[in-house]
């Protein structure tokens, strides 16, 4: 069987523009407070290209850097996730060890300080239903994601190019099993309590990889709650817990 080739999560994001922009790509739900945030593919896409400017423009990251991301499983997570394989950095995600200290650190506003004293630049983010500024949780020196990132332009075009694949292979793999295995079109659910590979994998690239959707649950709901989100949301896949 010959090789498939790479995944490339811009260009495939840039396909799900061009197919159906207005479709919803990512519902996140928070049973504990009641939100709930709808994504379309081209809000999604905004969003990703902000965070693309700041990472280039404001942070100074270039093809190849580290860049850890500490979020919980909020929306704002696959947009993070997305916004660092396109300007082909590399993504590290709680529990990966990388070679030295990551050059960008992104926590969450509420998380205790730990770690970004060794990391070149820390980004804070206000995870509240809608972002946005951290204000006074924000440390000296540091970026308040909310504040910088609504002034961003809309759409990104890299300077340099990235890296052929950015995309571990294994969770490429991964990624074509599953959409292999459903088949495209699907709508999944996934619950956690933080960003992690599982939803990396099934919030972010088997919707892109597989033109489906996906519902992302923070926290840890009951049965009862999620089978009344699944058949409101009308979910044809639900994932585990992570």
């Amino acid at each position: 069987m010959p090789e498939r080739p790479p995944v490339l999560p811009a260009d495939l994001l840039a396909a799900a523009q061009r197919r159906d922009p207005a479709r919803p790509l990512l519902t996140w739900y928070q049973p504990a407070t009641g939100a709930r945030v709808e994504l379309s593919v081209v809000t999604f896409a905004t969003w990703v290209a902000k965070t693309c400017g700041l990472l280039t423009d404001d942070l100074d990251v270039t093809p190849g850097e580290p860049v850890e991301v500490r979020l919980p499983a909020h929306w704002l997570g696959p947009v993070w996730a997305q916004a660092v394989w396109t300007v082909g950095a590399r993504l590290l995600l709680p529990g990966q060890v990388g070679n030295g200290p990551p050059s960008v650190l992104v926590r969450d506003a509420d998380e205790p300080d730990g770690g970004e004293d060794q990391a070149r630049e820390l980004v804070v983010v206000r995870t509240a239903p809608l972002g946005g500024p951290a204000g006074a949780l924000t440390p000296a020196g540091s970026w308040d994601y909310g504040r910088e990132v609504p002034g961003q332009p809309d759409r990104f075009a890299p300077l340099v190019a990235p890296p052929p694949d950015p995309v571990p292979p294994d969770l490429t793999a991964a990624a074509r099993g599953r959409v292999d295995e459903r088949g495209p079109g699907r709508r999944t659910l996934v619950v956690a309590e933080r960003l992690d590979r599982l939803v990396v994998l099934e919030a972010l690239l088997v919707p892109l990889l597989g033109d489906g959707s996906a519902v992302l649950v923070h926290g840890s709901p009951g049965p009862e709650e999620l089978t009344s989100i699944a058949r409101a949301e009308r979910v044809e896949v639900t994932t585990g817990r992570s």
